[in-house]
C-alpha cells in the first residue's frame, strides 16, 4: 500500500474513535493564554485562550486543544514522559526563530506529564538551521531549540 493510502486509512479510523467515545470531564480542562502562534501536530494555530483536555476520560493518548474565541482546534497523540513533580501546570514550547511548537503538557503536582511527538515541519526546521549552522560556521548551539514555558491554569 502506498503511504497515502495509509495515511487516510489511518486518519479516517482516527476520526471515527473520536466520534465513538465521549469527552473528556470539563472539570479537568488546562487552560491557557499562549500569546504567540504554534504549531500542534500538523495545525498552525494563533495566539489567544485555548483550553486543552484528554478526548476519552480512560485514556491519556489522545488530547483535544481547542481556542475559546473561535474554532480553532487541534487533536493530537501524546506519550507519556516522567520528571520531578510539577509545582504548577504548564505548556512547553520549542521555538527556532519565530515559530513555536508543542512539544509537553505537565499538570500540576504530578511527575507524569505528555509529550507531544515532533512534527515533520518541526524536524525540517531543525535540520535546516543545523546545516546553516554548519555551512556558516555558526555557534554550534544555533540550530538547538529555545525552549518556551506557558503557566496553565486548571479547572
Amino acid at each position: 500500500m502506498t503511504q497515502q493510502a495509509l495515511r487516510t486509512i489511518a486518519t479516517l479510523g482516527f476520526l471515527l474513535m473520536l466520534t465513538a467515545v465521549p469527552a473528556y470531564s470539563q472539570a479537568e480542562q488546562l487552560r491557557a493564554n499562549i500569546p504567540f502562534p504554534f504549531i500542534v501536530g500538523e495545525k498552525t494555530l494563533p495566539a489567544g485562550a485555548y483550553s486543552i483536555e484528554r478526548v476519552r476520560r480512560d485514556s491519556t493518548l489522545v488530547w483535544l486543544l481547542q481556542q475559546r474565541e473561535s474554532r480553532g482546534t487541534a487533536v493530537f497523540i501524546t506519550s507519556p514522559i516522567r520528571s520531578q513533580t510539577q509545582e504548577e501546570a504548564k505548556l512547553v514550547f520549542h521555538r527556532y526563530g519565530e515559530e513555536y511548537f508543542l512539544v509537553q503538557i505537565w499538570a500540576v503536582d504530578g511527575n507524569t506529564g505528555r509529550e507531544v511527538a515532533e512534527t515533520q515541519r518541526e524536524h525540517t526546521v531543525r535540520r535546516e538551521l543545523a546545516k546553516n549552522a554548519k555551512k556558516n560556521k555558526v555557534a554550534q548551539g544555533a540550530s538547538k531549540a529555545k525552549t518556551v514555558v506557558v503557566t496553565v491554569g486548571q479547572q
